[in-house]
């Protein structure tokens, strides 16, 4: 699904004129399945989220071997941006 899974796994072990052969290719996502949507207000309430104003979801591993997902980009992202809450999905240091 990405070039660092690539690198981090045990595929990595590829010889390399193996590896040069392999392409990414990420998770798709139904669109009509999963789009912007009013959350329901029982559900703000169990996960802390204020009543009104947008919200933002992130599912993810939050340790150091993923990094790369940008949970710290994100927190920073949400200060700078009044009016606007997350809930964040996941086990980790970070």
């Amino acid at each position: 699904t990405s070039l660092d899974y690539l690198r981090h796994s045990a595929i990595a072990d590829l010889e390399p004129r193996l590896r040069s052969r392999v392409t990414a290719i990420p998770n798709g996502v139904d669109l009509d399945r999963f789009r912007q949507a009013p959350i329901d207000p029982v559900q703000r309430r169990r996960f802390g989220l204020p009543p009104d104003g947008l919200a933002v979801a992130f599912v993810g591993a939050m340790d150091a071997a993923h990094h790369f997902k940008g949970v710290p980009t994100l927190l920073r992202a949400l200060a700078r941006t009044p009016g606007v809450s997350a809930l964040l999905v996941g086990e980790g240091d970070l």
